[in-house]
């Protein structure tokens, strides 16, 4: 059966879309009238000047709107549910949230049709949808960590996560397959013949293995997880799941495990694909690996311990 809430709870999730919906239109209506004051003043209200800044201050605000969104659908739930939302929910949350931020963004693409010509803002409904494909999917990171948390509970009962924390690795390296050769495994490497235990695909799966319980082992397990953050990572399925395991440990955990290594993209860039993940500090691959080492060795401290 399709999970449904309660018409209660229902009504408080649709009060808080109302509630941001209102205050960005009036954010909008407040800011067009300050830029074109603005630029009325400045003599370039004609000069394309007030099609562009409206656009920039449009997409600011709608995307401010959905974070907002995401946060008080999760705080509704929380209250609702406290630490233990239903797994079942996440699907219903997800549509919701699509409907109801996508609804918005429809809104302003046509506005933009409404009252500039296309020949003015050609981009300006291609920016929206952009934004609105990143929210969803920042989104979607905060409920599959709920997904995992519920998984990782299934998976790891008290006798087996006592066997396995035995043989657990101090680092699982999180990497998409285009940054094996370049990235994960030197790094790996370098920090085995440093006396750090190393979760690495290449090392620990087999011809045979279930590969599923073998990550999840690896994932429950490890001390922290070393994330390599680049174009490639952004654009796998399987590579943000692993990440959404390891974000629903910090959350369980109250603990920082996440240590991003940014290659062949820098802070900026990784904001514009996930604003989440850009929040986390990180250390750039084109530093080298001996300053890598240095900041990741800070963190996993002395591996004789």
């Amino acid at each position: 059966m399709t999970w449904e809430p309660h018409p209660t709870l229902h009504n408080a999730l649709e009060q808080q879309v109302i509630l941001h919906s209102e205050a960005i239109m009036r954010r909008l209506r407040r800011d067009g009238e300050e830029i074109a004051t603005r630029l009325a003043t400045e003599g370039l209200a004609r000069s394309g000047g007030l099609t562009s800044a409206v656009c920039a201050a449009n997409l600011k605000a709608f995307e401010d709107f959905g974070n907002a969104v995401a946060s008080d659908i999760l705080g509704v739930m929380r209250e609702a549910y406290g630490d233990r939302i239903p797994v079942e929910s996440t699907g219903w949350l997800r549509h919701f949230y699509q409907r109801s931020v996508g609804v918005k963004c429809a809104e302003l693409i046509f506005s933009f049709t409404q009252y500039f010509l296309p020949q003015e803002s050609p981009d300006a409904d291609v920016d929206l949808r952009q934004s609105l494909s990143r929210l969803e999917r920042d989104f979607a990171i905060e409920l599959s960590k709920i997904e995992m948390r519920a998984e990782l509970a299934q998976l790891t009962p008290p006798t087996r996560l006592t066997h396995r924390l035995h043989s657990a690795a101090d680092a699982f390296v999180c990497h998409a397959p285009e940054d094996k050769q370049a990235v994960a495994l030197p790094l790996a490497q370098a920090l085995i013949a440093k006396g750090y235990t190393v979760w690495l695909d290449q090392f620990q799966l087999h011809l045979g293995d279930p590969l599923l319980e073998k990550i999840d082992d690896g994932l429950s397990s490890c001390g922290f997880g070393v994330v390599i953050l680049s174009p490639s990572f952004f654009g796998k399925k399987w590579d943000r799941r692993e990440l959404a395991g390891l974000a629903a440990r910090e959350d369980a955990e109250d603990r920082n495990l996440i240590l991003p290594i940014w290659y062949d993209i820098d802070q900026a860039g990784i904001a514009a694909l996930s604003p989440t993940l850009a929040a986390v500090l990180g250390v750039d691959w084109a530093k080298g690996l001996d300053v890598v080492m240095s900041e990741i060795m800070k963190v996993l401290g002395d591996p004789t311990r």
